[in-house]
């Protein structure tokens, strides 16, 4: 696993105060997944089950008082997911499985990373805790927001907030956040406003502080509002301490930097300089490297394409996904407006994508139309 996203919201903190972190990884569909080892009590060749889908449902299924074998989970569901069969069902009992396992990042990582979640959600419902029902019902969000169904998507994330039986202040803050970004998108400030402003008042770290400036800032790209977006870039640029992080606000400060620059009809060379200079004191993880690369000009789209393919974290539709995200850009700031929308485009005909990157393309399209 924008999403993650996401973070997300971020992806990465949601889960950071329900169970003990696992390490960070990069948003996809089987984030974490290589990371996670089958103990012996518990091993299985899920390439070898005929059916791993209908496996892994009848393992959750079958299960008492919510009590999964986690490791045999997450083995038939990767298999599931990875022969691209009910891809919505096993995306679902990856992230329960990696939960049940003590990854509770790589979990969510994994859960948020389809938006078609109404029909396999119900399978995190139904095992029952606190856990499963914020998951199915922000993944749920999820599939509303990307349709464009405001008032459901910000419905469920309420739910979410109303499932946990004690409170978090992390969880709270953060589906706070989300909803911000949610109303921001649908065009509603003032609900936006008073959204961030309840997620800081629960959320009172300066991690909380930065992650809810993503969020913010994500919105304001969404909606072209380019100087609010690049303040609220730098921010996350130096409060953050995740290094994906950074790197993201590195890249798309980049775009809502130059847009300033080119909206006051002057060259985008600063703008170009600050990006340069942020990835040197922040380089990019892997997933996030040809993108770099791409924006800085040193390869071109084709090339960042077939290099975020190969990714290893990800199922290939969503780096493609991701992908184009950035080939939009690259292209929009050439001055390429039909070909930046060709490419969102693309990147919208796929479900397996975080939520920030494809609601960023939605919003990016819709504004370069208008």
């Amino acid at each position: 696993m924008w999403m993650k996203p996401l973070v997300p919201l971020s992806a990465l903190l949601l889960l950071a105060a329900c169970q003990a972190a696992g390490p960070k990884a990069p948003p996809g569909p089987l984030a974490g997944v290589s990371t996670v080892g089958v103990i012996d009590s518990e091993e299985l060749d899920a390439s070898q089950v005929a059916a791993p889908c209908d496996a892994a449902e009848n393992l959750v299924a079958t299960a008492r008082d919510g009590q999964i074998r986690g490791h045999r989970l997450v083995a038939l569901a990767e298999a599931c997911v990875r022969r691209g069969s009910k891809r919505d069902l096993g995306q679902a009992f990856l992230g329960y499985g990696l939960q049940q396992i003590g990854k509770p990042r790589e979990g969510l990582q994994a859960l948020k990373n389809l938006l078609g979640f109404p029909d396999s959600a119900r399978v995190l419902v139904q095992p029952g805790g606190d856990l499963a029902r914020v998951l199915g019902h922000e993944a749920r969000s999820y599939f509303y927001a990307a349709s464009a169904r405001w008032p459901e998507a910000t419905a469920d994330l309420d739910r979410a907030i109303e499932a946990q039986t004690n409170a978090d202040a992390v969880v709270t803050g953060a589906l706070l956040a989300r909803r911000g970004f949610y109303e921001t998108l649908e065009g509603d400030g003032l609900a936006a406003q008073a959204s961030f402003d309840a997620a800081a008042a629960r959320w009172q770290t300066a991690e909380g502080a930065s992650e809810i400036a993503f969020e913010k800032a994500l919105g304001d790209l969404g909606r072209a509002r380019w100087d609010a977006a690049a303040s609220g870039f730098d921010q996350v640029f130096r409060s953050s301490g995740s290094s994906y992080r950074r790197a993201q606000a590195a890249l798309l400060g980049y775009l809502a930097d130059a847009q300033v620059a080119l909206l006051a009809d002057q060259p985008i060379g600063a703008a170009r300089n600050r990006l340069d200079t942020r990835l040197r004191q922040s380089a990019p993880a892997a997933s996030l490297a040809p993108f770099a690369e791409l924006l800085q000009g040193r390869v071109g789209p084709e090339a960042a394409l077939g290099v975020a393919e190969q990714n290893a974290l990800q199922n290939v539709e969503a780096s493609r996904a991701q992908a184009y995200l950035y080939i939009g850009i690259y292209h929009l700031l050439r001055g390429e407006r039909d070909l930046a929308g060709a490419a969102w485009s693309r990147g919208l005909s796929t479900r397996v994508t975080t939520l920030p990157d494809y609601l960023l393309m939605q919003g990016l399209r819709r504004a370069q139309s208008l």
